[in-house]
Parts: structure tokens; C-alpha cells; sequence
């Protein structure tokens, strides 16, 4: 293997450890910030600011234009001009969607059939603006695989982010408590980033470096377009067929959902795209690197969702109260989706980091069409019917893209199925013992909702540890022990570090 390859490892394999590490503090603070806020505020002001996030967030892809990805992927010198570049087109189309989303705001409510929508919308529309601050640091901390760093900045903008929210939400603020701590949260974000990768914000603009942006940005453009309303076509769909309060269970149940895929699998994601491009053209090298996403991921997401696909009657009604529970059945039958979302971003990493961009692009748009299909029959059901269309769209573009890799010589059934198998072997054997121990405490000890949740997680999580363990699948344990060889490293550097502060300090110390 070459420095440069070794090089690329190494820093991935920090960065995945610095990211998980950012995920799982992150997921622990979002947990009990959201528990707090659930019971704090009303279900409609969730389904209110889903509302105008996913009209944002929409909006906000318009101004992305993926230069973003097209710098961190960029085979040649990224200069100074690059980045500027990136920041005014950023901030201009912004700006411009800023003032389009104002002057449609009548009949964006209107759509919505939510008057407070008007009253909202000003607040978090400027989330968007602030972003363009925060999204060049960002990006030159990936160019540089300066992970550290990211996890640091993303582990304080969560912290402000909860803090921030649940003190406004105590003091009685409602709604604008889960606002005003998004805008407070980016802004801090913005200028740490800055900071981390020594950039700060100029109007010097290069048409020529636009122009090398753009031949890979603008698939990346077409394809984000198309994820965003694959994304949120379901939320459309049941804010304007439903209301604002089945939106309001729906967005928390696919949160829920989704939350393995957002602070897992994107935690490492991020880091293996950026390791990816350093090696796009050793596909041998990016095989590898992707068969070890797909184990460690599915190690923690299949457990994670199938456990709750079972539990979650329990812990809606013990974490979230009563006045949650219609998420229930929602909740269940989209952990099955979760499980196959866990991994798509491992897919679309793959095939755009080695340059074939265009086809992950109409792979979304195929996936918006069959979901907005899909959908739109399912609201005649309610929020079930929809989650039931969530998961057979989840099926046909899994089973699709993975036939996008087997074209583009990158990986095939073999090499997705494989690593999955030790989970799964797994998860299916915790799911009987859960459901096993779920009868008993329900018919024969009549437990409460919280003994019956601690006694299935405890049950479910010694079932899977002692299949893993007994099995000793050959995968995981070489993962194991390349992990515990990195986190050595890892710790060596920081009690390296802190050996140095101490001796600099005059103090005597023991550490080794």
C-alpha cells in the first residue's frame, strides 16, 4: 500500500471514531432534549415547524448546486478563488430564495391550510441564509479530512441547539423555542467552522473556477433536487391532505426511524465519501472500504430498529406520554424501512465519489416519482397507509441501486448481503426472545409499560451480544480488532498530548 493510501486509512479511520463519537454524544443529548420537548410543547407545533423546514430545506437545495461535494471530490488543488466562489453563489441564490418563499408565504399557508405558518416562516427562512456562513468551513474541513475538528464543532451546535431550546420551551415560549435555537445553534457553528479551516467569508468571485465546479456540481445539483422531494414528498403530502397534528406524529415516528441513518450511518458516511474520492481509483481499496461500512453499520442499526420496531408501544407511552401513542403503528412499520435506509447512503457514496454522479442523480429522481405515487395512495389511509408506502418504495430502490453498483463495477449482491448477514442472524434471534419476554409480561406478570421495555431491551441486548459472541463471525471479529487497534492509536495521541501539557506545566505525572 502506498503513504498516500496509508495516509487516506488512517485519517478515515480516525474520522469515522471521531465521528461516531460526535453521533452517539450527539444522539444522547437529542434524545433527552426531544423527550423534554415532547412533553413540553404541543404535537401541532412539531408538525408546524416540519412544515416550514421541509419548505426550507427544499429551497435550500436550489442554492446548493453541489460545489459543496464538487470541492471536497476535486482531484486538483482547491484554491482560495474555489471557495469564495462557492460562498457568494451560495449566499446570492439564498438571498433570492429568501425573497421568493416571502412572496409566497399566502399561498404556501394556504396550501398547508396552517395560518401560523405566515407568523414562522420570516424566522426560519433565515436558518437558510445563515447556512451560507457555515457551509465553506464545513466542506474545507472534509477537503482536508479534518475530522476532529468536525466533531468537536457538531458536538457544540448540538449542545447549544438542545440547551438552548428546552430552557425557551420552559420559559414558555412554545414553537419558537425549537426556532430560535436552530438559528442560535448555526450561527455558532458558522463562526467555529470558519475558524477551524481559516477561512473567512470574501465577495472575490472567479468565473473559471465556477465553471470547474460546475461540470461536477451540477449532477450534484440535479441529484439533491431530487433527493429533497423524495425526502419530503411525504410530508407534503400529509400536510396538505391531513393536518398539522398527524404530521406532527408522523415527522416523530420517522425521526425515530431515521435516527440510526442520521447518527450513524451519516456520521461515517461523511468521512468514508471524503476517503472515497482519495481513492477513486483503486477499486479494489473502495470495495473493501465499503463492505466494512455495511458491517459496522448494520452491527448497530439492525438491533437498534428492529428493537424498537418491538418495544415501541412501551416507549412511546413511558418516554413521550400518552397523547404520542397514534405514532405507535406508524413507528413500527417504518423500522422496517430504517433498516434498509441505514445503508443507502454507503451506496450513493460509493458510486459518487467515484464519479458517477449521473446516476445516482436519476436514481433519485426515480425514487421521488415512486414515492409521490406511492404516497398519494397511502393518505387515503392516514399516516399508516403513507408509512406502508414508505416501506415498498424502501424495497424497489434498494433493490435497484444495488443494481447500479453491479454496473458500474463497484460492488454487487455478494458484497452488500454478506456483511449484513451477522446482524441480522442476530436481530432475528433478539426479536424472538423480546417478543417471547413481551407475551409473558404482558399476559402472565401483567408488568407495567416500563418494566416491560427495560426487561425486553435487557433480554433483546444479552440475546444479540451472546449470538455475536458465540458465533465469533469472522467479519466482525476482524473489525474488532482493527478497531481496538485504532482507538489505541487514537488514545496513545491523546495521552501523548496531555503528558505534554503536564510536563510544560511542571507537574509529574503517570500517565502512559
Amino acid at each position: 500500500m502506498s503513504s498516500k493510501s496509508q495516509s487516506v486509512s488512517e485519517k478515515a479511520k480516525l474520522g469515522i471514531i471521531y465521528a461516531t463519537m460526535s453521533k452517539f454524544s450527539g444522539t444522547f443529548m437529542q434524545f433527552f432534549g426531544s423527550v423534554a420537548l415532547a412533553r413540553l410543547l404541543e404535537v401541532s407545533d412539531f408538525g408546524l415547524v416540519q412544515m416550514g423546514t421541509m419548505i426550507i430545506g427544499f429551497a435550500t437545495k436550489l442554492g446548493e448546486f453541489g460545489f459543496n461535494m464538487g470541492l471536497v471530490q476535486r482531484r486538483e488543488e482547491v484554491r482560495e478563488e474555489h471557495v469564495n466562489t462557492l460562498f457568494i453563489m451560495d449566499f446570492l441564490f439564498k438571498l433570492t430564495l429568501f425573497g421568493i418563499v416571502m412572496l409566497a408565504l399566502p399561498y404556501l399557508a394556504e396550501y398547508f391550510h396552517e395560518p401560523r405558518l405566515e407568523a414562522v416562516m420570516p424566522a426560519i427562512a433565515l436558518y437558510m441564509v445563515l447556512d451560507c456562513f457555515s457551509n465553506p468551513g464545513t466542506t474545507m474541513l472534509d477537503r482536508q479530512m479534518n475530522f476532529g475538528a468536525q466533531a468537536r464543532i457538531q458536538i457544540i451546535e448540538r449542545f447549544i441547539e438542545i440547551t438552548t431550546s428546552v430552557g425557551m420551551a420552559f420559559a414558555g415560549m412554545g414553537v419558537w423555542s425549537l426556532i430560535y435555537s436552530k438559528i442560535i445553534a448555526i450561527s455558532v457553528s458558522a463562526i467555529l467552522a470558519s475558524r477551524a479551516a481559516h477561512w473567512r467569508p470574501s465577495l472575490k468571485f472567479d468565473f473559471q473556477a465556477s465553471k470547474e465546479l460546475f461540470r461536477f456540481g451540477g449532477w450534484i445539483f440535479f441529484r439533491n433536487m431530487c433527493r429533497e422531494m423524495a425526502d419530503n414528498v411525504d410530508y407534503f403530502i400529509i400536510g396538505r391532505y391531513l393536518n398539522a397534528q398527524q404530521l406532527g406524529y408522523y415527522t416523530k415516528a420517522f425521526d425515530l426511524m431515521r435516527l440510526p441513518q442520521r447518527r450513524i450511518t451519516r456520521s461515517i458516511n461523511s468521512v468514508m465519501f471524503a476517503a472515497f474520492a482519495r481513492v477513486q481509483d483503486q477499486p479494489e481499496k473502495v470495495r473493501a472500504g465499503f463492505e466494512k461500512a455495511v458491517l459496522a453499520v448494520s452491527l448497530v442499526s439492525y438491533p437498534l430498529l428492529i428493537g424498537m420496531l418491538i418495544v415501541a408501544r412501551e416507549f412511546v407511552e413511558v418516554v413521550f406520554g400518552e397523547k404520542w401513542l397514534p405514532m405507535t403503528l406508524p413507528l413500527q412499520i417504518m423500522c422496517v424501512a430504517g433498516v434498509l435506509r441505514s445503508i443507502d447512503p454507503f451506496l450513493n457514496s460509493v458510486v459518487t465519489a467515484t464519479g458517477f454522479v449521473r446516476h445516482t442523480a436519476f436514481r433519485r429522481l426515480v425514487e421521488f416519482a415512486l414515492l409521490a405515487v406511492a404516497c398519494y395512495i397511502g393518505v387515503q389511509y392516514g399516516i399508516v397507509g403513507v408509512s406502508i408506502a414508505v416501506v415498498i418504495v424502501s424495497f424497489i430502490v434498494m433493490f435497484l441501486m444495488v443494481n447500479l453498483l453491479k454496473q458500474v463495477s463497484i460492488s454487487g449482491w455478494r458484497e452488500y448481503l454478506a456483511p449484513q448477514m451477522p446482524a441480522f442472524g442476530g436481530s432475528v434471534l433478539m426479536a424472538i426472545t423480546m417478543l417471547v419476554f413481551q407475551y409473558v409480561s404482558k399476559n402472565v406478570l401483567h408488568l407495567p409499560a416500563l418494566a416491560a421495555m427495560i426487561g425486553m431491551t435487557i433480554i433483546g441486548s444479552l440475546t444479540y451480544l451472546g449470538v455475536l459472541w458465540l458465533t465469533k463471525p469472522k467479519r466482525v471479529i476482524a473489525l474488532w480488532q482493527e478497531s481496538a487497534q485504532d482507538v489505541h492509536k487514537l488514545t496513545g495521541k491523546a495521552r501523548g498530548k496531555i503528558r505534554g501539557v503536564l510536563g510544560k506545566l511542571g507537574m509529574a505525572t503517570t500517565i502512559k
